[in-house]
């Protein structure tokens, strides 16, 4: 059996388009959980060792998520290019909210003003057709949960766990394998949990592909060769690709593996009919909250909740709950409205309720 971890390339495809964003947060005074991730003994699996939920910054090329002064969201992903939604105007008349006003700037980045949040405004433009893809220099490897994990950093549930050696490793909160095809990404990539419940596909130079759901971080400073473009599997997933048992686990000589070539790309998860669900951070507190998204069709971009008749953004933490200020989500039921990297918004309610609680919300395909 071989267990590789390998490099991955920065895929920047959040289109942070303004629209509106529930504010969520977890337990008064709390302190965050830790969080071990796919650690790997052996040092080649998607390892997250030691304690603490502290996630490394966002990797070169791209200004981070921020709710700043009045509620400024700074656009994500401004490297070459300008690859993130905001040029060519696809920002441009996005927000006329109470008070706000929407500021393109160079390099595709643009700023909320610091007059309030904007009110949703649908899809912006299609984000599907222009994401960032790593055709044939990505790489990939897999990883147990066997090997040392008891939590994954984007805080979807573990619902059950193989045995070393064997495929069946399950997530909750996820649409692909029936919660057995995920993946952990390298630094760069994870986007400090931003790509949490974004969908990939990984196509191997023979045609074998596989769909897998991001919920874990394979973290650069502890493991070589979670570079940029690189992704390491469940062993359920890797086995839609190679034989763990009897290939090598390092593919993708294109980014520094053993055998053929990797590519993948982000795409559409296969949510079908299935709600939007979230979790409580803390289900029998009405006074202090997080909130956790979970099997969404595309990635989250921002979270707000209504306090006192006003929408005010939540922060997003390492390990992918959501924190509004002072964890204040509101009067119970919760109205929670979430938005996603296309610019596409929706209301939720939520009760105080423990485990996945359904909303009856899916965000749209693209347009």
């Amino acid at each position: 059996m071989q267990i590789a971890s390998y490099p991955s390339e920065q895929t920047r495809f959040l289109a942070w388009a303004t629209v509106g964003i529930l504010s969520l947060s977890g337990g008064c005074g709390e302190t965050a959980p830790t969080v071990t991730g796919a650690t790997d003994p052996v040092g080649l699996g998607a390892g997250d060792p030691g304690a603490g939920a502290a996630q490394p910054g966002v990797g070169s090329g791209g200004a981070s998520q921020g709710a700043g002064t009045g509620g400024e969201l700074t656009a994500r992903g401004a490297g070459a290019g300008g690859a993130v939604a905001g040029v060519g105007g696809a920002q441009s008349a996005a927000a006329q909210a109470a008070g706000g006003t929407l500021v393109a700037g160079t390099g595709g980045v643009a700023s909320i003003g610091t007059g309030g949040i904007p009110q949703p405004v649908g899809p912006l433009g299609s984000v599907c057709s222009n994401l960032p893809s790593y055709d044939n220099n990505g790489s990939a490897t897999w990883y147990q949960f066997a090997q040392g994990s008891t939590e994954v950093n984007c805080s979807f549930p573990i619902l059950s766990t193989a045995a070393l050696g064997a495929a069946g490793d399950r997530v909750g909160g996820i649409s692909t394998g029936n919660g057995e095809y995920f993946v952990a990404l390298n630094t760069t990539d994870y986007e400090s949990a931003a790509m949490c419940g974004a969908c990939i596909e990984v196509t191997r130079g023979n045609g074998n592909s596989v769909v897998a759901t991001v919920v874990d971080h394979c973290p650069s400073a502890t493991n070589p060769n979670c570079t940029a473009g690189h992704v390491d599997l469940s062993r359920a997933a890797f086995s839609q690709l190679a034989d763990p048992g009897s290939e090598t686990g390092f593919l993708g000589t294109g980014n520094g593996g053993h055998v053929d070539t990797i590519s993948w790309h982000f795409v559409e998860c296969p949510v079908g009919a299935s709600d939007i669900t979230v979790r409580l951070k803390e289900p029998d507190n009405q006074y202090w909250n997080e909130i956790l998204i979970q099997n969404t069709r595309y990635p989250v971009s921002r979270v707000e909740s209504l306090v006192n008749g006003s929408w005010v953004q939540a922060q997003r933490q390492s390990y992918n709950y959501f924190t509004p200020p002072g964890g204040d989500l509101g009067v119970s039921p919760y109205q929670v409205r979430v938005a996603d990297v296309n610019g596409s918004a929706v209301e939720l309610s939520v009760g105080l309720a423990s485990g996945d609680i359904p909303t009856g919300q899916q965000f749209p395909p693209c347009q």
